[in-house]
Formats: structure tokens, C-alpha cells, sequence
């Protein structure tokens, strides 16, 4: 019997199906498996324990060979991974040439980094985050085959290093033990700072997974498994499958727990897999060893290739079905994926791995003799073919476009921002009644007089004077159609802001006397609200400001429990309101950007227009309210 740390194992080949499916899901289907991305770190389990005990079991007598003998490895590794890379760089590569839009945009850099496997760094130099980016680069998912690629890299020579300087396995099994533990500590401790997408990108930061399937082949090196008993053994596997199926279903990225407690618990689900596959489950050999998983886990490797940049190039390609068909186009891509891993796997990648290269490209001319005398011309005609797709592919890339059409959106509601901060106009709405405004960080607070405002009776709705707007990057999008709809608005929005970020500068605000009457919230796009954010902004901004929140439109797990939780603190404080924002933009998809998220320029005039409707409706209740004064009898208290 094969060998249960040979990477043919139907057990293995199972977990890696389970893997993939799990990531696939999250990306196709993120409501039905919103924590899948951690069959990432399922992945790097298995490629640290296999890779590891590869290394191991080539060894000599006094431990690994020298660096020739590591030659051969990086060799196996290069043409496991590159052909059908090449061919996916190539393919969609063309496919871009021909239609541009979105997905192209740093498509030169985004080779360049697949190709040097620096994907991971070039995000985070880039300040990509997995989790909020709304217009993802279309090799994003290739972050974690450059982790692996520079794992494989550099442990051949720290495990060569380390099996020379102890013979014992204790003490390596300590050392990479201690090594896998401060890499996770390290992810723990930037999520909880709030740098999320260095946390999950970075090598250093995202390396335990590897270091712990390493720890485990060192652990188990030349050991049998000790028996144990059938009964125990499946219900044991039975739990640890159950629960990383829990993990896919429960976690999300920008849930600070997930970095503390899930991904963790993945990793260890992980190795208790490999434990019990070890010690020959009946249970694991009967589902994760079944013949359909174990040949999805052989492909894994292109499903995994091919999956995300379908569904990027599709739903850029057709927004509409996108937005008002996520299922079935994201149906579509699983099955243009299957087809093409299949055929990347049987025409390219196990051909390429039984014969190499030069072997690969005899055969290929054999197998052309079916032409006969037109072979000649067949060769040429696919020579010609490998060719165009590389021009076209190099068009792709010198040619790509700078930013995406809802970053340039983001930007001119950056630039309509400053602009707004700087106009010094003799409107008095845009003089006397604007207070200075605080820096964008909130860091260096003034202590300076604030200039008072005239007094004005409370006969009409709010007045772009009378209103401070914190949000993210949806009202950022906005910000120009606010801007002109409530001329001397103070709006205070940035991409990637969390919910829980509002308390604070609503706070900040207040304390520097700066605060106006109406506080207008637009939060919720990148993640829960949090339990005690909405009562924390009322307490922050006192009884005595109109509250009202902006509610959100977007396809995220979260995005009915934010709508709820807004509608019901609303429904029990009497100087808040809601934007149905939702409400407003459902009928009018064509107005958001391709993302389905983010409001256009036709979008944005909706936003205002929603906002101005929702703040026209204050004016009955505050017209005379004594709990609300004006900006400026509450200055000059």
C-alpha cells in the first residue's frame, strides 16, 4: 500500500477537495460559506506536512542532503506549478486584451508579481484587503501559491540547517512548533490592530498553517501510528470534518475572532485530519477518500487557478446578471471552471509532471501524426496560436488601465471633499455658518475659538450647514452629489472604514465643540455594525442631535443584519432616523458600479436625493422641539 504521506493519498486528495470547495464557495457563493477563504490554510497544512515529510523521507542516514540534492526538489516544484500557470496568465490574458473594463487594471504588475510569486506583497504594497476590495485585481487569489512558493523556497534550507544542528526530534519539533506560534500571534495581534489585509497577506503573518503541517511530519517522521479504536477513530473524524464545515460556514474576514480563534481552530481541525487519516479511519476513507472527492482534490490545484479570474472576468463582463443574478452566473463560472481545470490537468499539467518539458513537447509532436501530412501545418498553426495569446497577453498588460471606474468615482468625492474644505466663498453657509473642520485622523485636536455661527429658526429642513457626514467608501462615492444637494456639508468619509470607528469621532467631534445638529451615518458596507456601536453614537453625540444612519445595499453576509439592527434602534429613538438607501437602489441596479455596491455618478445623485427626502421629514418633528436647538443658540450656550 502507497505510502500515507505520498501526495496521491485518497484521504489527502479528499481534504484538498474539501479545501478548494470550501474557497470556491466562499468566492461564487459567499452567503452559503462566508468563512470558506480558510480552506487556504487547509491548503498550507497539507503542503507544509507533505513537503516536509517529502524532504524527510529523501534524507540520508544523517539527515537531508546537501544543496544539490535540494535541486531536484525546486525542480519537481517549478514544473508542478508553472505550466498551467503560464497557461492561465496567457488565456486570460487575451481574454482582456478583447475586453478590457475593470478586471484589466494593473494587469502588467499583477503578472509581473504571479510570476516572481510577490502576489501577496504586491497587495499589501498596493493596500489591497481580501475582504473589502470591491474591484479585485483578477490574479488576487494567486497571494497563496506566492506563500507557498516562497515556503518552498526557504524551508528546504532552514529544515537542511536544522536537522545538522540536532538529531533530536523534540527539539526541531520545538523549534518550528515556537516558529508556527509566533507567526500566528503576529496575524492575531495587526488584526486586532486593524490591519487586516497585511495580517492575512503577509507571508511571515500567514506562515503557521505550513509551520504547523511541518511540525507534525517532523513529529511522525519513521513512527507507525499507534492503534486505536475503530469506534473512537470515526467518531473523532467525524467531529473534526464537522467542525472546519462549521468554520467555512460561521467565520467572517472582518470578524477580529476569525483571526484570534478561527483560523486557528482550522489549522488544528486540519492536523487532526491528517492524524486520523494516519492511523486509517474507516470513516475518512469511506468520504474523503470516495473516488469523486479524491478526484477533485487531484485537479484542486487548477480549480483553484481558474475559478476566481472566471468570476472576475465574468461579472465584469455582465454586471446586470451579476447584481440580479449572483447564483447563476456565479453556477456558470463553477462549470466553465471544472472544464477548464479538467482540460489544464490531462493536456498540461500531468503530462508535464510524467514527462517534463522536453519530453512533453516530443509527445505533443507524435500525437500531431494524426494529421499526416498536414502535421507541419497543424505544429505552425499551434505555434502561431501560442504566440498571438502572448502579444495579447503583453497588450493586456502594457496597456492596462491605471484605476477602475469606481476608484476614479472615489476620488473625484475626494477631490470634491478637499475642495469643499478650501472654498472660502462669501456664502455665508460655506463662512460663518461652516466651523472649522478637524483633521481627517482626528489626531491633533484645536483648542482654538470657534467662529459662531448665525442663528437661524428651525422653519425649514436641514441645511448642508446644519449637518456633519461620517462614512465609507459608498458615501465617498457620494460625496459630490452631496455636496451640491447640501452646499457646506462636513463630510468625513474613507474607504475601508469599520462601524465601530464612528463612535470615536462623533466623540471628537462633540469634545471639540465642532459637533452639528444633524450627524449623518452612513456605516455597515465593510462589515457588522458591532454589538453597542449605534448606542455608543447616540451617547457620543448626546440627546440632544438628530441622528440619522444610512443603510446599506450590498451582496455581503451581513447586509440584512445590518438593515435589521438599524431599523429596530430607530424604531425606540425618537431623533434617529433611516435612509432606505436599500430601498432606493434596488430598482435602479444599472446606477451602481460593477461591484454592485458602490453608487455611479447617477447612483450618487440617488444617494443625495434619498438623503435630502429622509432629512426634509425631520423638519415637522424639530420645527419646535426645545430638545434640539439651532447651531447657533447651541454655540452661543
Amino acid at each position: 500500500m502507497r505510502s500515507f504521506t505520498t501526495s496521491r493519498s485518497p484521504v489527502l486528495d479528499g481534504i484538498r477537495a474539501v479545501a478548494v470547495l470550501g474557497v470556491i464557495a466562499f468566492h461564487a457563493f459567499p452567503s452559503l460559506a462566508p468563512g470558506g477563504f480558510a480552506g487556504v490554510d487547509v491548503f498550507f497544512v497539507l503542503s507544509g506536512f507533505l513537503i516536509t515529510s517529502g524532504l524527510l523521507r529523501r534524507s540520508g542516514p544523517r539527515g537531508l542532503r546537501g544543496l544539490a540534492g535540494l535541486a531536484g526538489f525546486w525542480e519537481r516544484r517549478a514544473l508542478r506549478l508553472l505550466p498551467a500557470l503560464v497557461l492561465l496568465v496567457l488565456l486570460v490574458g487575451t481574454v482582456l486584451c478583447l475586453s478590457g473594463g475593470d478586471a484589466a487594471v494593473g494587469f502588467g504588475g499583477q503578472v509581473a508579481a504571479a510570476f516572481g510569486f510577490v502576489t501577496n506583497w504586491h497587495l499589501i504594497a498596493a493596500g489591497n484587503s481580501y475582504f473589502t476590495e470591491s474591484s479585485p485585481p483578477v490574479f488576487q487569489h494567486l497571494w497563496s501559491l506566492a506563500v507557498e512558493e516562497q515556503f518552498y523556497l526557504l524551508w528546504p534550507l532552514v529544515l537542511l540547517l536544522l536537522t545538522r544542528i540536532t538529531r533530536r526530534r523534540r527539539t526541531r519539533c520545538a523549534v518550528v512548533g515556537v516558529a508556527a506560534t509566533a507567526s500566528a500571534t503576529a496575524m492575531m495581534v495587526l488584526a486586532i490592530l486593524g490591519h487586516v489585509g497585511r495580517a492575512y497577506y503577509g507571508s511571515d503573518t500567514h506562515a503557521f498553517g505550513l509551520l504547523a503541517g511541518a511540525t507534525l511530519a517532523i513529529a511522525v517522521e519513521g513512527r507507525e501510528p499507534e492503534p486505536l479504536g475503530r469506534l473512537r477513530l470515526g467518531a473523532a473524524a467525524g467531529v473534526a470534518l464537522a467542525a472546519l464545515l462549521v468554520c467555512f460556514r460561521v467565520m467572517w474576514g472582518s470578524d477580529t475572532g476569525t483571526y484570534v480563534v478561527g483560523l486557528p481552530s482550522a489549522v488544528g481541525l486540519t492536523l487532526l485530519l491528517i492524524e486520523l487519516g494516519r492511523r486509517d479511519s474507516g470513516l475518512l476513507r469511506r468520504t474523503l477518500g470516495a473516488r469523486p472527492l479524491a478526484a477533485i482534490g487531484v485537479r484542486s490545484y487548477g480549480l483553484y487557478l481558474w475559478h476566481w479570474p472566471l468570476l472576475v472576468v465574468l461579472r465584469d463582463a455582465s454586471p446586470a446578471i451579476a447584481l440580479k443574478h449572483p447564483t447563476t452566473l456565479g453556477a456558470l463560472a463553477i462549470v466553465m471552471t471544472a472544464a477548464a481545470a479538467a482540460a489544464s490537468y490531462a493536456l498540461v499539467e500531468a503530462p508535464i509532471m510524467r514527462l517534463g518539458v522536453r519530453g512533453y513537447a516530443r509527445a505533443v509532436w507524435h500525437q500531431l501524426h494524426i494529421f499526416g501530412p498536414r502535421r507541419p501545418w497543424v505544429a505552425s498553426a499551434a505555434a502561431c496560436a501560442v504566440a498571438g495569446t502572448s502579444i495579447m497577453t503583453f497588450s493586456a498588460a502594457t496597456r492596462a488601465p491605471a484605476t477602475t471606474a469606481l476608484q476614479s468615482q472615489i476620488e473625484a468625492g475626494q477631490r470634491a471633499i478637499a475642495q469643499a474644505e478650501f472654498d472660502t466663498g462669501p456664502d455665508p453657509r460655506t463662512r460663518a455658518d461652516r466651523p472649522p473642520r478637524l483633521p481627517a485622523d482626528h489626531r491633533d485636536r484645536r483648542d482654538a475659538p470657534i467662529p459662531r455661527p448665525a442663528a437661524h429658526p428651525w422653519d425649514h429642513a436641514p441645511r448642508g450647514c446644519d449637518i456633519d457626514a461620517i462614512g465609507d467608501s459608498v458615501m465617498l462615492a457620494s460625496a459630490p452629489a452631496l455636496l451640491h444637494r447640501f452646499p457646506g456639508i462636513a463630510i468625513d468619509a474613507v474607504v475601508s472604514r469599520q462601524a465601530t470607528s464612528g463612535p470615536g469621532i462623533v466623540a471628537a467631534l462633540r469634545h471639540a465643540h465642532q459637533l452639528r445638529p444633524v450627524v449623518l451615518v452612513g456605516l455597515g458596507t465593510n462589515g457588522v455594525l458591532g454589538d453597542g456601536t449605534l448606542a455608543a453614537i447616540r451617547r457620543a453625540a448626546g440627546p440632544d442631535h438628530e441622528l440619522v444612519f444610512v443603510n446599506v445595499f450590498e451582496q455581503r453576509p451581513w447586509e440584512a443584519g445590518v438593515n435589521a439592527q438599524l431599523a429596530r434602534y430607530v424604531a425606540h429613538d425618537p431623533h434617529s432616523r433611516v435612509v432606505d438607501w436599500h430601498s432606493a437602489i434596488a430598482g435602479h441596479l444599472a446606477e451602481l458600479d460593477s461591484d454592485g455596491i458602490h453608487p455611479g455618478a447617477a447612483g450618487a445623485d440617488r444617494y443625495a436625493a434619498t438623503v435630502a427626502a429622509t432629512l426634509d421629514r425631520l423638519r415637522p418633528a424639530r420645527q419646535r422641539s426645545p430638545a434640539f436647538p439651532s447651531l447657533g443658540s447651541r454655540r452661543e450656550r
